[in-house]
């Protein structure tokens, strides 16, 4: 009885199904059984792009953002955008592109990325392809990032960019922006709602949660796809939710007091 006195009982239960909708998918996932998420056109772009790439001989053009750490807020956007990056460096090696790799000011990715570079290379059986000066290192410090950012577009226009993960208004904006002018396609996104006024820039975007979807769809891991989707359950129970106490409130039944016990 001591769990209602406190008010902790609406709380506790949609614990509890909030728990069921994720252990329920996360053991499917274990079993094996295939999950499928919608369809990301920001995904096929990116093959787009690297053909549209081949085509003109001019480069495709890859960032993370200018915070792409390993560590606290921004660790989920990196990691996401890793797989996004291995899949687009592959498509680069495969089809003949050459790809150009800017680093965050955080050079802790620097590793990470590099590796990622040769295993793609292995992977399609053209190690050589690998060449360390095509990824570039401006300084650890977000104004550096953005002047070799721009500088790079001004000096080798890209065919295509994929800028997605942790990309921030002061360090990747004006970049975004700038891309209009050197006439390459634009691929990517970002997962923060406080930072999204450059949306408009994009040819392709994906948009806020997409962005940890693309990264999960293009890893194949299934583990990392039942996250995804029983988030997308949970928001669509809690909308309904939402939706229902409205209209208990409008038929003068105490809806938010039920939620308070």
């Amino acid at each position: 009885m001591s769990i209602i006195r406190q008010g902790k009982l609406s709380e506790i239960l949609l614990t509890i199904v909030f728990l069921t909708f994720t252990l329920y998918y996360l053991r499917r996932a274990l079993k094996g059984r295939s999950q499928e998420y919608r369809h990301l056109p920001g995904l096929d772009a990116i093959s787009d792009g690297v053909d549209r790439a081949v085509e003109t001989g001019r480069p495709v053009l890859m960032s993370m953002g200018a915070y792409a750490y390993l560590s606290g807020l921004f660790a989920a956007m990196t990691i996401s955008a890793v797989n996004i990056m291995r899949y687009t460096y592959r498509l680069c090696i495969r089809k003949g592109a050459t790809p150009l790799f800017v680093l965050p000011h955080n050079p802790e990715v620097a590793p990470l990325i590099d590796g990622i570079y040769r295993e793609a290379a292995v992977a399609e059986g053209k190690p050589e392809t690998y060449k360390r000066e095509n990824v570039f290192f401006f300084g650890n410090d977000e104004t550096a990032y953005r002047s070799g950012f721009l500088n790079l577009l001004g000096a080798n226009p890209p065919a295509t960019v994929v800028l997605v993960g942790a990309i921030t208004g002061t360090g990747d904006a004006i970049a975004l922006w700038t891309t209009r002018s050197v006439n390459s396609l634009l691929v990517g996104g970002q997962a923060r709602t406080t930072h999204q006024g450059e949306t408009p820039a994009w040819d392709y975007c994906m948009y806020l949660s997409d962005v940890y979807a693309g990264g999960a769809i293009l890893s194949g891991d299934q583990v990392m796809m039942s996250s995804l989707i029983s988030a997308d359950v949970i928001t669509l129970f809690a909308v309904a939710l939402l939706g229902i106490g409205l209209i208990l409130v409008l038929m003068g039944l105490p809806f938010v007091q039920w939620t308070k016990m």
